[in-house]
């Protein structure tokens, strides 16, 4: 079971890419912005482990539409300062748009054009190497935000590209999650766990 589970939520460091090729993925035009995404399936996360596995699941399986309801609307992806210094201050952080615009292209499987003119070649397989949640989820103390938390993960992950050289991802991510109340048909005011900070802490 372990296995399965660390198997399934390896994909979750995939975004941590971000700080590595963002130049090659990202670039925000009229043609790249994300429209309201459809999906016949709808997930709900009672536990933030739950959230973290479904988070895996989604993105693993290049589901952008699942993988939207588990970003909050507030979510902020930071970039550590590495990345900053060698992108530029205008990559500090990444909108929930901003994220999904991202996800867009690597879930494609194909080459993308940089806004630079530049072809990147297509990310083809994410293989996890390791994955380990370092402590326990804490409580952030927001006042604003009751019952946030705060957890990290520790990991190693290799991407393959299709004609170009794969790279190996290391490091700790720190996620920061937040409880929703969701309301359906059948159960109302369910407890749901959305994802509205992730800070990339590798390489510090």
């Amino acid at each position: 079971m372990r296995n399965y589970l660390e198997s399934s939520i390896a994909i979750l460091m995939g975004m941590v890419i971000l700080g590595f090729i963002l130049i090659g993925f990202t670039g925000c035009t009229e043609n790249t912005l994300v429209q309201p995404l459809e999906t016949m399936n709808k997930v709900n996360s009672p536990t933030a482990d739950e959230l973290m596995l479904n988070f895996a699941l989604a993105y693993g399986g290049r589901d952008l539409g699942l993988y939207e309801q588990l970003l909050h609307e507030d979510f902020i992806y930071t970039f550590n300062q590495d990345a900053v210094s060698k992108l530029g201050p205008t990559y500090e952080f990444f909108t929930k748009e901003d994220e999904l615009i991202t996800a867009a292209k690597m879930f494609s499987g194909k080459p993308v054009v940089n806004s630079q003119g530049r072809t990147v070649a297509a990310i083809i397989d994410i293989e996890f190497l390791s994955w380990e949640k370092v402590g326990d989820w804490e409580m952030t103390g927001d006042m604003d935000r009751a019952g946030s938390m705060r957890g990290v993960y520790e990991g190693t992950i290799q991407f393959t590209r299709d004609g170009d050289r794969d790279f190996t991802i290391k490091g700790r991510q720190m996620f920061t999650v937040v409880m929703d109340e969701v309301s359906g048909e059948k159960v109302e005011n369910r407890l749901n766990y959305k994802i509205i900070g992730w800070q990339d802490l590798s390489a510090r």
